[in-house]
């Protein structure tokens, strides 16, 4: 049986842009499987409030965008968790990280799964910003 080729959804201020390949960055191309997973995961409705978040973090009233039990984070973790039981040859997940702008975490290591405490999973074959994932939640953690 084929490995499913491995997604990722990260926010980037353009929506076409924020379906990543995990192998190498790359923006991923097939129009029509991105039309369905835009449409079933809401991600313009997602899109737009987490860039309200963005703006917040970036004036200093807010870190929901760095907190994964934060509605924003968690209600599309949930989603994606439904729409991988549909997908078919590819596997969808959700990068997060902490805020790398704050000293304490420049040096960070993910090693447990946030929402579970259970250790990750390191991958192979991918960039290094998509090294660990949940084995519980369809989750990706850099490097």
């Amino acid at each position: 049986m084929k490995e499913p080729q491995y997604i990722k959804l990260m926010w980037l201020p353009t929506l076409q842009k924020s379906l990543l390949v995990m192998e190498d960055e790359s923006v991923f191309t097939d129009r029509q499987l991105t039309s369905k997973i835009i449409l079933y995961l809401d991600l313009e409705t997602w899109h737009n409030h987490f860039r309200i978040l963005y703006k917040a973090w970036l004036t200093g009233e807010s870190e929901e965008i760095y907190t994964i039990q934060s509605n924003i984070n968690f209600r599309i973790i949930s989603k994606i968790e439904k729409l991988n039981k549909k997908l078919k040859g590819i596997k969808l997940f959700y990068w997060f990280d902490v805020d790398r702008s704050k000293e304490e975490f420049h040096d960070f290591l993910w090693k447990n799964c946030p929402l579970s405490n259970e250790p990750l999973i390191e991958l192979k074959n991918v960039h290094l910003n998509n090294t660990f994932i949940s084995p519980n939640h369809p989750v990706v953690f850099p490097g």
